[in-house]
Order: structure tokens, then sequence, then C-alpha cells
């Protein structure tokens, strides 16, 4: 198995690779916030699945390398205390969500941005679960079992990463700081509630 995974914006401007995909889990996440990130992007036809689903690769940070266009990375935030939420400037792609507290390392690649040959996202991670189903625009599989199972494995990871001390090492925070690399837009009420009325 190859031991990194491509990650590039749409037009290609910022690329990077995943290291050891083989321990990542993937996860189809139909909350109502990655619903209103994806309208507010304006990228809702290309990340949502029919149900309003955004396929996500769970890792922890310190294994996200962002090796071209790290000048265009950029953070939006839904609200102050909300998710950042990682884009590439140049072509709206998604890139990542993270806390905003990097001792908690965990990151969502979003799908959009992991490379769909030779291995795409459904191939190479075939098993997932799903989460907030609340939200689904229609009959989803129930979380169960799967759901536990996963987010206890993602929360093996990031507590390893805060003992190691390996969260510091991240592509998203200056190292060892809560300070993100570039500045979160945080979406106006009016950018907002726009966003959220077409959920």
């Amino acid at each position: 198995m190859n031991h990194t995974h491509s990650i590039q914006c749409r037009c290609g401007t910022v690329r990077g690779a995943l290291s050891e995909p083989e321990d990542a889990l993937r996860e189809i996440c139909y909350c109502r916030d990655c619903q209103t990130y994806a309208y507010a992007l304006g990228e809702a036809e290309k990340v949502l699945d029919h149900n309003g689903g955004t396929g996500i690769v769970a890792t922890v940070q310190e294994r996200v390398a962002i090796t071209h266009g790290r000048e265009h990375l950029a953070c939006m935030s839904l609200t102050e205390r909300g998710l950042y939420r990682w884009y590439a400037a140049c072509c709206r792609t998604p890139l990542a969500n993270t806390t905003r507290r990097p001792q908690m390392s965990y990151v969502g690649l979003v799908h959009s941005c992991l490379s769909p040959t030779p291995n795409g996202v459904a191939e190479r991670w075939p098993a997932y679960f799903t989460v907030n189903t609340s939200h689904a625009k229609g009959a989803v599989e129930s979380p169960g079992a799967k759901a536990l199972f996963g987010s206890l494995a993602i929360a093996r990871m990031v507590l390893s990463a805060r003992f190691r001390g390996s969260w510091r090492r991240s592509p998203f925070f200056a190292s060892g700081t809560s300070q993100p690399v570039c500045s979160p837009l945080v979406l106006s009420l009016e950018q907002l509630q726009s966003a959220r009325s077409a959920v």
C-alpha cells in the first residue's frame, strides 16, 4: 500500500500529501454546518452528496503536508467560535476542517481535495460511518456501532498526538501555537443567514 495520498485543490495550485493514509478513517457528515459551509463557498454541488453529506477523511494534522501553494491557504469560520474551515483561495476548493485548538489535532480532509485516481476516496477508504444524520436530506445509514468505533479510533490518534507533542507539527497553525497560518474570515450574520437559507 502506498504510504502517501495526494492532496490537491481543483486548479492544482495548492498541493500536498497525506501520510499514513491507511490509518485514516472515512466518514460522511450530514451536519447543518458542513452544508452551510459548502453553500458559503459556492461549492455545494461539488461537495455535497444528494442527501447533503460531505465525505471526510479523518486523521491528525501532523500527517498532512502542504508542499505547494501555501500562500493560497484560506480559512473561514461560520461563527466566532466555530471550526476553522480551510480552503484554497485560488479556486475555493474545500480542503479541511480543524478545531481552533491545535492541541486537539484532529483534521477532517474534505473529499474534494483528495486525488480521485488511481485510488479514489471510496476505493482507498471503502469502510465509512455516518455522523449527524438528523440533518440528512433523505434516508441514510444510521451511525450505529461503526460511528462509535470510528470516533474512538480518531480519539486515540488525537490523544496520542497530544501526549507525544506531535500536535505542534501542523500545516494550519504556527508551530506550537494556536495562531492559524492565515487570518480566518468569520462570516457576517448576513452571510451566514444567506448560506443557511440555501441548506
